[in-house]
């Protein structure tokens, strides 16, 4: 029998990791779909989970291949929240998992992290 945190425990507290680096991070759990494109214009996407935000900034987990200044589509499942936002920080949890902070790349309305 496996003792101790699972990976899905482990993963969030790698980004709990990250989030301290922005220290007005507040902890939140919104679902999302991250879209964009590579390097080369191949489209990905990819369903995560806002772990923490701040009044500009998410945190969260991705398995993507993410880099510093690459720009993402943030959506979550009604539409409330569809923004554009630019890589800032990125911390390499293991081969295929990032803790990943992105910027909003413009003022958002709907998002609940106020500053």
């Amino acid at each position: 029998m496996a003792t101790g945190p699972g990976p899905a425990t482990e993963a969030n507290s790698f980004v709990q990791r990250l989030s301290q680096f922005f220290p007005d991070a507040t902890p939140v759990r919104i679902p999302v779909r991250l879209t964009g494109k590579t390097i080369s214009g191949k489209p990905f996407s990819e369903r995560t989970t806002i772990e923490f935000g701040t009044a500009r900034e998410v945190i969260f987990a991705s398995h993507l291949p993410l880099e510093f200044a690459d720009t993402l589509r943030l959506e979550n499942a009604d539409g409330s929240l569809s923004e554009d936002v630019s890589v800032v920080a990125i911390h390499y949890f293991d081969g295929n998992t990032t803790a990943v902070a992105a910027r909003f790349k413009g003022e958002v309305a709907n998002w609940i992290v106020k500053g």
